[in-house]
């Protein structure tokens, strides 16, 4: 999987995209323990919409808690990076609550994460999907 870096709405279409192909396969298994693609995805979906410093701003978090599209082993979380415009996006408190629920902010819980199984992989695209709906092409900040 690799994700384009252009900005944060073009990184969601690439996840809605690879994640019709897995579903598409007849057996849909992602083992967890020791597999690259188990971490590759940790890494590349959206997981977390958070706040950012500027009104009705977010950036799209993955589950390591980094951006979308930084890609470093390092633990260092650069703000520069992470207020950069491409990495924002733009949505009213409402729109996120009527998608994720009232305060909530993640896409996903451990409890049903999209490599869990196929039933918990479809209704993370149905959110993400519905996410996106929201974000027209100036919903970059």
């Amino acid at each position: 999987m690799n994700p384009t870096k252009k900005n944060a709405i073009c990184s969601i279409d690439h996840v809605i995209s690879y994640l019709h192909e897995m579903l598409a396969m007849p057996r849909f298994t992602i083992p967890t323990e020791g597999m690259q693609l188990y971490f590759e995805l940790r890494q590349q979906l959206p997981y977390v919409l958070e706040a950012a410093p500027l009104p009705n701003a977010y950036i799209i978090l993955n589950r390591y808690y980094k951006p979308l599209f930084y890609n470093t082993a390092s633990n260092e979380h650069s703000l520069e990076i992470s207020l950069s415009p491409n990495s924002l996006i733009k949505l009213a408190e409402q729109q996120i609550d009527s998608v994720l629920g009232p305060g909530v902010r993640a896409l996903f819980r451990d409890r049903n994460a999209p490599w869990l199984g196929r039933r918990e992989a479809k209704a993370y695209l149905v959110r993400l999907k519905t996410l996106r709906s929201l974000l027209s092409p100036y919903a970059i900040i």
